[in-house]
């Protein structure tokens, strides 16, 4: 019994079109194996009469039908071509084995390899923070009658601020662009514009993910309207703790080639994590202030109270410091208008559900500022303290 195995191909590479038939009766199979390698042009045959030929002989002709059998159903005529180069006596002898041919024949011709990512070791870009000066809270607080209500105001407001589906959000914005004065040997052409940026970021604090930062397309050329990109980086907080982030960049350059480097790391610091209250009370804020103050003095932490995270503290500053007349411009958003007395109220919200009440004063005397404190997260005392002297 034959069984022929007819395969047509391009008529470019008819020539090479092999058609395979292996045939063995396994009643007969320690005695004769018919097969027949058929070129279109040039026939190899080997009929019956042959001598009884080993299993293992038998088992690579079988795999080295099944092999090409596949390569003419599925691989294109170009390297179909190339693989059906070889010679008709090195087809018969089996000479080269299969490995050989898949090596030379496919893997160092059809297959080139991917160019590795170019890393530029030499920061190439430069993040520039833009200061705000005005701070917005980004997420507010939906307000009803009942919560702007006096008498339980702090409760429902506190309430709101535990609900799982809020998750508040800092805002730090930079500028985008090429550094200045890089080496000749990053300065190249290829790398004057870059296309499809994605800033990556990563941290080591108690901050939730920071999703990645796009540029379509940046230049070096000064003057030009893509020689800055403004970006907004958008972090969430799971403790108000300062933290450096980690800034990598991944682009392709005008080459095509993709290329990645690593940028300046940011600092972000305490005071940028200062945000509004994230409520619609601006009418009852200094009656919110001062129902805050007495809520967390009335659960400060003490080791009876392990539970509680309240704390309140005094620090006394000197007032004619350069540092001190900065802080006051700094909290001037997070004023409460209240000032009795040369008492400035100041109330913070520090994302994601704490905050910072102060009170400052002048103390005349001995040219000192008195800061009174409180806040219902006790571990930032010590960043207060290195806020006002730092």
């Amino acid at each position: 019994m034959l069984l022929l195995l007819k395969i047509t191909v391009q008529a470019s590479i008819m020539r090479h079109v092999c058609l395979i038939l292996f045939i063995y009766n396994v009643e007969a199979l320690q005695h004769k194996v018919n097969f027949i390698f058929y070129l279109k042009f040039g026939a190899i045959r080997m009929e019956d009469g042959m001598q009884a030929v080993p299993l293992n002989s038998i088992t690579d002709i079988r795999d080295r039908a099944i092999f090409y059998r596949h390569l003419l159903l599925t691989v294109s005529g170009d390297k179909l071509t190339s693989i059906l180069s070889m010679s008709s006596s090195d087809l018969a002898s089996g000479s080269a084995s299969l490995s050989q041919i898949v090596e030379a024949r496919i893997s160092d011709t059809s297959y080139p390899t991917t160019p590795p990512v170019q890393i530029i070791t030499e920061s190439l870009l430069k993040l520039t923070r833009i200061s705000d000066k005005d701070k917005k809270q980004v997420y507010l607080l939906e307000t009803d009658e009942v919560c702007t209500q006096s008498d339980t105001l702090v409760k429902d407001y506190l309430a709101k601020l535990n609900d799982a589906s809020y998750t508040p959000v800092v805002q730090l914005h930079y500028q985008l662009q090429f550094n200045d004065d890089l080496s000749p040997a990053v300065a190249l052409p290829a790398l004057e514009q870059i296309f499809a940026l994605s800033l990556q970021f990563s941290f080591n604090s108690p901050y939730r993910p920071i999703t990645d930062v796009h540029v379509p397309y940046l230049t070096s050329k000064r003057g030009s309207d893509a020689a800055a990109h403004n970006v907004t980086v958008s972090i969430a907080p799971r403790e108000p703790v300062p933290t450096k982030l980690h800034v990598n960049a991944v682009f392709t350059n005008n080459e095509g080639q993709t290329c990645a480097t690593k940028l300046d790391c940011l600092d972000v610091k305490f005071e940028d994590l200062f945000q509004p209250v994230p409520m619609d009370v601006v009418s009852d804020m200094d009656v919110f202030y001062t129902k805050m103050w007495n809520h967390i003095r009335d659960n400060e932490y003490s080791k009876s109270n392990p539970d509680k995270q309240g704390a309140a503290s005094v620090m006394r500053v000197k007032g004619d410091s350069a540092r001190v007349k900065e802080v006051y411009k700094e909290l001037s958003a997070f004023s409460t208008k209240r000032n009795t007395n040369g008492l400035k109220h100041y109330l913070i919200f520090l994302p994601p559900k704490f905050h910072l009440l102060l009170q400052l004063k002048n103390d005349i005397k001995d040219e000192s500022v008195v800061v009174s404190m409180a806040t219902d997260y006790w571990k930032i005392l010590p960043l207060v303290n290195n806020y006002f002297r730092t």
